[in-house]
């Protein structure tokens, strides 16, 4: 597969990265050594130029304290398959595609489907795509027929 040059894909990138990084890593080492989102970007090859760092923040910064609200939109839409048994990287692609396009909404929701689903061709396994699509998929589906919350507009 060729290497995607869009920064806000390679954003994506850096940010799978690094929630896998964080969440597999020692949570005593993590104290210690917590690896900045700078220097994931680094060990991929990366620089700041080459990806949309606003969005990247955007994506990392806060979307562990949403872990529970994605994870029961994701049991909802995969009721055959718990939580415990979704790989890490499938999760974490449905996560961030969910956050970026769903909770924050700076990605429109079909955008943040389809990059997921890039994501979890290149890095997933053989079903991953066909997974992260249809759990996704069937949550737009109820998301875009659903009446819109006008109160935060200016």
């Amino acid at each position: 597969m060729q290497q995607s040059t869009d920064p806000r894909h390679i954003a994506r990138e850096i940010a799978l990265a690094y929630l896998y990084q964080q969440l597999i890593s020692d949570k005593n080492e993590l104290e210690t050594q917590r690896s900045s989102v700078d220097a994931v970007a680094l060990q991929l090859g990366f620089t700041e130029d080459e990806y949309d760092a606003k969005l990247l923040s955007a994506i990392t910064d806060d979307i562990e304290k949403h872990f529970a609200e994605t994870d029961e939109i994701i049991k909802q839409y995969a009721p055959k398959r718990p939580i415990d048994q979704i790989s890490l990287l499938d999760l974490l692609i449905m996560r961030i595609a969910i956050y970026e396009g769903f909770i924050l909404k700076i990605t429109p929701p079909r955008v943040a489907i389809n990059e997921a689903i890039e994501l979890a061709k290149h890095y997933g396994n053989e079903n991953s795509a066909a997974f992260v699509n249809g759990v996704l998929g069937s949550f737009y589906d109820t998301q875009k027929d659903a009446p819109k919350d006008d109160s935060d507009k200016d």
